[in-house]
């Protein structure tokens, strides 16, 4: 890691302290895969890349400064591209389930990767639309 990704972390840290200990390694893990495919398919701009930990995952933790999610809350995330912000949501919840849908099958293909390879079971990954899901089927948020 350069100093400028470990400044970049140390900074993101600074920014959300509430979030747990144990999810840390989680997040850089995600990060770090998420570059990785980035490299084969365009999860992210390639130019912010390199500024990746803060201009792109941070957004997605800003949640957890306000959000408390009660045990088996369920989430949408509507246009997950590279897993943001659901993968994130779901290293630093692990007792909610969080459903993740994008219409373009190459980026789905990463992010089932990504969550698999990271043993995330609370994430279910789909292709498809919003609007194709079953009518039955709610979410919490």
């Amino acid at each position: 890691m350069t100093d400028e990704q470990t400044d970049q972390w140390a900074t993101l840290r600074s920014w959300f302290p509430d979030i747990e200990e144990d999810a840390w390694p989680k997040l850089q893990d995600y990060a770090d895969r998420l570059l990785e495919w980035n490299t084969k398919v365009n999860l992210v701009s390639r130019k912010d890349a390199d500024q990746f930990v803060t201009k792109h995952l941070a957004h997605s933790l800003v949640a957890t400064t306000f959000l408390k999610l009660m045990n088996h809350a369920t989430l949408l995330d509507v246009g997950t591209g590279g897993g943001l912000p659901g993968i994130p949501m779901a290293i630093c919840y692990p007792n909610a389930q969080f459903t993740l849908i994008d219409s373009i099958a190459k980026k789905i293909m990463v992010v089932e990767d990504i969550a698999k390879g990271m043993g995330l079971k609370n994430v279910k990954v789909i292709r498809g639309r919003a609007e194709e899901l079953p009518k039955k089927q709610a979410f919490d948020f």
